[in-house]
């Protein structure tokens, strides 16, 4: 039999109970930090990254959708079908399989704005608060993870890891997570650069026009024994009188950066190439393939694309300006005037 003091005792430990649960609906409610310390939010998705088969990534105003072939190859369907660059793809699954939580936050929509967490699908004048929506399919129909990504910030206890902002489309709440991986979720990083050029130990020759300017020609030279010079790969092929190369360097840096550094910010399928374009770049490889690259613009946009004999062409990559002034560089850009002051002392040597 239960005793009154029983009972009363029974109904205080009950009241207690249900003081503590609304306390911590309180505390939660007001954003205030409850650590989930080592626990990760998506700790198999490395496991099952083979099952998905689209990922949607809504980036600074591009919705890129990235999906599986009939080859079962990622390729960005968004961007006419480009094969993805694979590397970066097991990345993106690399970054949310090491994100640990470190706290919860605010569950507060109007709070979202203040860390970056406002989704992007939102019809807003100002862009600020705006995250970076990733969206996870095994079927097309309904997506597995549906998240937002916020504010980056640097772990101040551990410098070489990286903190952020998440939430999911599913779930109220925000989250602190810390990851030892640095994801990236620009465009220009998924497009896969290995099948448009050749390499640069291939090219034996590279011959640029430029609007206005005389063609010029940076050939292959063997390397130096001295290490010094071993960097000298290209040199042009003439200079004129009283001018030298701002450094030894410079024509191999030039070579290298027009066959890796440019960076395609989108893709299109081939379409009306200006063959009369006054910007392009002949190259000449060691087998005795040829290149030819040309440059346009379009709707204050900025484009490139190749013809050869190597491979078809079926693409259009846009570029930045950056990169489309940065490439199309008149000879007089890599010399300087020779100290003659400096020749005579040597002559007279």
């Amino acid at each position: 039999m239960v005793t009154m003091k029983q009972k009363i005792s029974l109904y205080l430990t009950a009241c207690m109970m249900i003081i503590c649960a609304v306390l911590v609906i309180i505390y939660k409610s007001m954003g205030t930090d409850i650590p989930h310390e080592n626990e990760k939010l998506f700790p198999n998705i490395q496991m099952q990254k083979n099952n998905f088969k689209k990922i949607i990534i809504n980036h600074n105003g591009q919705n890129n959708i990235f999906e599986r072939n009939m080859q079962n190859q990622w390729i960005i369907s968004s961007q006419s079908g480009y094969p993805v660059h694979q590397d970066m793809l097991n990345n993106l699954f690399s970054w949310l399989d090491s994100a640990e939580m470190i706290s919860a936050k605010t569950k507060n929509p109007d709070e979202f704005k203040q860390i970056g967490l406002i989704s992007p699908d939102k019809d807003i004048e100002n862009k600020n608060g705006v995250g970076t929506r990733l969206t996870f399919y095994t079927n097309s129909n309904r997506p597995d993870i549906d998240i937002i990504v916020g504010d980056m910030l640097q772990a101040y206890v551990m410098p070489q890891k990286q903190r952020f902002f998440m939430r999911s489309v599913f779930a109220s709440g925000a989250y602190l997570l810390e990851s030892d991986k640095i994801p990236s979720f620009e465009l220009s990083n998924f497009i896969s650069d290995n099948t448009i050029l050749p390499a640069f130990d291939n090219v034996q020759s590279m011959t640029v026009y430029t609007s206005g300017n005389t063609p010029y020609m940076f050939h292959y030279v063997p390397q130096s024994d001295d290490k010094n010079n071993r960097d000298i790969m290209f040199m042009p092929t003439s200079v004129p009188q009283g001018y030298k190369l701002i450094y030894p360097q410079v024509a191999s840096d030039y070579v290298r950066a027009v066959l890796k550094r440019i960076r395609a910010i989108g893709v299109q399928k081939t379409g009306n190439i200006p063959m009369d374009s006054k910007n392009f770049i002949d190259i000449k490889t060691k087998k005795g393939d040829i290149y030819k690259i040309l440059f346009y613009t379009e709707n204050e946009k900025f484009f490139m694309t190749f013809i050869s004999n190597a491979m078809p062409t079926e693409y259009i990559y846009e570029i930045s300006k950056k990169d489309f002034l940065g490439v199309l560089q008149p000879l007089p850009a890599f010399l300087t005037k020779e100290n003659m002051f400096e020749n005579t002392i040597t002559k007279k040597d």
